[in-house]
């Protein structure tokens, strides 16, 4: 148990020499600085390329569905393997001694399967289809995982500067408060009319701020699940709205969907494998037939013998009268024709849509670049420099900051859906394009 320092006692205790006081300031000192370096919280800073290797490394999503590839692997090579031979071993024992004369017999047979009309031919190109498919899917999965981690970076990073942003204004606001209070000592009415409404833009300036960080925990919250774990750092996304990249013309886009869509691909196998899953269910229909040979041996009671035996066994499969389970494939087959035909034109479908969204915000992007935002800067300038002379009010100061921040907000917006808009535009054609550097 650690016991509290009576200060007073130990300072007013008269046998308290230099040494032990030394000794007291020093443990001071080293406690002190113990605390503060457990209270340093360290901060890793991440680019978008570096956030994006380790998702890739440690999404633990990512990682169950590599199993399923494991097993569709594991699937195939149990396709190829063949029918196990039997071996039968035949040898009557008389135990009673009465029975000492009877003859005694000794038989070998082994059976051998011989798989007729292509039946392990075609399991093996199901098993090989349906891990071709199960590749793809992986594949489309990796697609997906990337833009969400790309979704999560932008709204991270547009959610750091925007609260950057904003309290940098709220700085600036509450710097121009404290001027125009030295300034204006004796307060008119209309002076307190105007400050109680400044009042009011302020503490609303300051809740919007408070939504942003509310905003920020939960996208740090889903940065953790990205991760597949909660880093002991605390994570700074390091990286710039402002991204220009040259994307293909769609008609370029239309032509490579096919090949480039792991859905689609994915689509494509699983067509395959029921093709392969109906002729082998055809086969199935047919019955294989067994390989004899053996040997037996036999004493009678004057002359013993040996002999060799082959032969033929032939199944009489009369469950292949019934075609229920032909059936089904056929009908599993039909099913995987209408959904290449589904997901290929909800692909298209995908793509131009992501096309024109991207193709519209591209243009929004650059009217506020080049106007908007250099416009109510401007704007707030002028303001600042009449308020200065004199010839503008405080709350026409505040209102311009006002419109500036709303600006900026909206500026952030558009950076972050045209950045949305280019990963849209990756899902939906199949090839990645975004790249920070």
């Amino acid at each position: 148990m650690v016991k509290n320092l009576n200060f007073k006692s130990i300072f007013s205790d008269s046998t308290l020499n230099g040494r032990t006081l030394f000794f007291f300031l020093l443990f001071l000192s080293a406690s002190s600085a113990s605390i503060s370096q457990a209270n340093e919280i360290k901060v890793q800073e991440l680019t978008f390329n570096e956030y994006l290797q380790q998702v890739l490394l440690h999404n633990l999503s990512f990682i169950r569905e590599k199993y399923e590839v494991s097993a569709t692997e594991a699937s195939l090579l149990a396709a190829k393997v063949y029918e196990n031979p039997e071996l039968e071993m035949l040898s009557p024992q008389f135990m009673r001694e009465e029975f000492s004369n009877f003859p005694a017999n000794i038989e070998y047979e082994l059976q051998i399967p011989i798989v007729l009309f292509g039946k392990r031919r075609y399991r093996i190109e199901q098993a090989r289809a349906e891990k071709l498919a199960a590749n793809a899917n992986l594949e489309d999965f990796l697609l997906r995982l990337r833009a969400d981690a790309a979704r999560n970076f932008i709204e991270v990073l547009k959610n750091q500067l925007l609260i950057e942003k904003m309290e940098s204004i709220l700085e600036q606001w509450n710097s121009l408060i404290q001027v125009n209070t030295d300034r204006n000592q004796n307060i008119n009415r209309r002076s307190k009319i105007d400050s109680l409404q400044i009042r009011i833009e302020t503490r609303t300036f300051k809740a919007g701020i408070l939504d942003l960080k509310i905003r920020f925990t939960e996208l740090k919250a889903n940065t953790y699940l990205l991760l597949g774990g909660i880093p002991k750092d605390s994570l700074v996304f390091d990286g710039d709205l402002m991204i220009n990249l040259q994307i293909p013309h769609i008609d370029s886009l239309l032509k490579k969907l096919s090949e480039n869509r792991p859905d689609l691909i994915s689509a494509s196998y699983k067509l395959n494998a029921a093709e392969a899953g109906v002729q082998k269910a055809q086969a199935n229909r047919l019955p294989n037939i067994n390989l004899i040979v053996g040997y037996e041996y036999g004493s009678e009671f004057r002359q013993p013998f040996n002999a060799f035996l082959a032969g033929v066994a032939l199944p009489l499969k009369f469950s292949g009268l019934n075609s229920g389970k032909y059936k089904v494939s056929l009908n599993r087959l039909e099913q995987a024709k209408l959904s290449v035909d589904i997901e290929s034109l909800e692909a298209e479908t995908e793509l131009r849509k992501s096309w024109e969204k991207y193709r519209l915000i591209k243009q929004k992007r650059t009217l506020f670049a080049e106007s908007i935002l250099e416009d109510a800067q401007n704007a707030r300038s002028m303001t600042m420099q009449k308020y200065k002379e004199g010839q503008a009010s405080l709350l026409s100061v505040f209102e311009s900051e006002r419109t500036l921040s709303e600006i900026f907000r909206r500026y952030y917006d558009t950076l972050s859906s045209y950045a949305h808009s280019i990963i849209d535009l990756s899902e939906a054609s199949g090839t990645w394009f975004v790249e920070w550097d």
